[in-house]
């Protein structure tokens, strides 16, 4: 197991591999935001806006219906995409949908209440199923023939961890400062990434 820990985190010296790690680490924690704090938000919203416990639920359901739906009918087509473009350019293009999904969301004044929060779940949606998918295809691009299951489990690993970290961070900002704030951390963590993005992309 050592051994392999060891492989998989030397692989992260090349550029490709490292965004890869990097990319896991933001795409699987979007997961979690999507799935526990839009309907924890919409939730509470909706009740301090006078619905009822049911009511409320329904407009969870509504707006979490939409973040998979148009995850569904959108990775058909980016799957297409992938096949057309450079790997790197394809994160940098899911990148930038999360940051404008997940920035749009963040700043809803109330997602219960306002119409705009429905482009903003679509938009989440797209950028969810984007950075999932880019990731998956880079790596199956670059990860080495003779380590390919050390450098995958290391993808998974860092996705795990940043399902720890923003769970974490998310639940403090949620409480201390405002609901959309886990939604803030994920647009300023996909920035991060589309820096380094733009450097392994150039360089």
């Amino acid at each position: 197991l050592m051994t392999l820990l060891r492989q998989g985190l030397a692989a992260g010296r090349r550029p490709r591999i490292a965004l890869v790690y990097a990319a896991s680490f933001a795409a699987r924690a979007d997961l979690v935001i999507v799935a526990l704090f839009l309907s924890l938000w919409v939730q509470t919203a909706a009740v301090a806006d006078g619905y009822s416990a049911a009511a409320a639920t329904a407009k969870q359901g509504a707006l979490f219906g939409i973040v998979q739906g148009s995850a569904m009918l959108w990775a058909p087509f980016f799957g297409w995409l992938a096949d057309k473009i450079d790997r790197v350019t394809l994160v940098i293009l899911a990148t930038l949908l999360s940051i404008v999904g997940y920035g749009w969301m963040g700043f809803t004044p109330d997602p219960a209440a306002s119409a705009a929060a429905f482009g903003a779940a679509a938009l989440l949606g797209i950028g969810q199923a984007s950075g999932i998918l880019a990731s998956q295809v880079l790596i199956g691009q670059e990860a080495p023939g003779p380590i390919r299951g050390a450098v995958i489990g290391m993808v998974g690993f860092f996705g795990a961890v940043g399902i720890l970290l923003i769970s974490k961070l998310g639940g403090w900002a949620f409480d201390g400062w405002r609901p959309g704030a886990p939604f803030i951390i994920m647009a300023v963590a996909n920035v991060l990434l589309l820096v380094f993005s733009f450097y392994v992309r150039f360089n």
